[in-house]
């Protein structure tokens, strides 16, 4: 899986087209201004990277969208159902240690602290796992 795009909503245009190209290596693409008076600017790096700024009184400034390529949806799902069921195995582990009074009372309580930042994590990754999966099966 890789980015294709990312589509940002943006305040000044001007500056974000000159930070692309000027610091990030980007090309401008195409540009379009809109009957509304919204402005629509594709960047393009490399073969198949691109970056579209869309500057416009609708939505809020910040990451609207990214858009990746799969090539193969099939292996991607079953990839992902793979992780789902290591991260399942690895909730279960944590979970089973934190709530377990012995090593509560015995453990460092580093040892303790490292455990709930794996459940965090985990848990964390489990959810994108999980919407991953979802957008993938639509």
């Amino acid at each position: 899986m890789k980015a294709m795009y990312n589509t940002m909503i943006v305040n000044d245009m001007e500056e974000s087209v000159a930070f692309y190209k000027d610091i990030c290596g980007f090309e401008i693409d195409s540009t379009y201004d809109l009957p509304n008076g919204a402005q629509i600017t594709l960047l393009k790096s490399g073969e198949h990277t691109y970056v579209e700024l869309i500057k416009d009184n609708v939505h809020e400034v910040g990451y609207y969208s990214i858009g990746m390529d799969v090539e193969d949806i099939e292996k991607e799902i079953e990839r992902l159902e793979k992780e789902e069921k290591r991260l399942t195995g690895e909730l279960k582990r944590v979970n089973g240690m934190l709530s377990n009074e012995r090593f509560i009372s015995k453990a460092p309580e580093a040892k303790i602290n490292e455990e709930k930042a794996k459940l965090e994590k985990y848990t964390q990754m489990m959810e994108q796992v999980k919407e991953r999966l979802a957008g993938l099966r639509k």
